[in-house]
């Protein structure tokens, strides 16, 4: 009789708020040989995922007041920036789910 079995669990809290995510994952299989003639394998693949949507932060212009360009980050040819004040802000909804499972 050969086995194997292998668990995989991956965390993170994410850089920005809300976008924390999981990855599980677990395989398995034995092999038996019944005789020099005949083996039997049975295999089990399991895998889930849950994640947040983090779809951007919104570009502002000197017209929000107290606005600072975030340095080294996208500024595009109509003069809005993304705002130092809102780089780690998440406006996406707290009640999205982007998740699978799979056998």
């Amino acid at each position: 009789m050969h086995y194997r079995f292998d668990i995989s669990d991956q965390r993170s809290d994410g850089f920005v708020d809300r976008t924390d995510h999981r990855y599980l994952t677990f395989t398995g299989g034995a092999l038996w040989d019944v005789n020099s003639d005949v083996s039997l394998e049975f295999d089990l693949d399991y895998s889930q995922d849950e994640q947040s949507a983090y779809w951007g932060t919104p570009l502002v212009t000197q017209a929000l007041p107290g606005a600072q360009p975030l340095g080294g980050i996208l500024q595009d040819g109509q003069d809005r920036f993304v705002d130092v004040r809102l780089r780690d802000e998440n406006y996406n909804v707290a009640d999205n789910d982007t998740s699978s499972e799979s056998w």
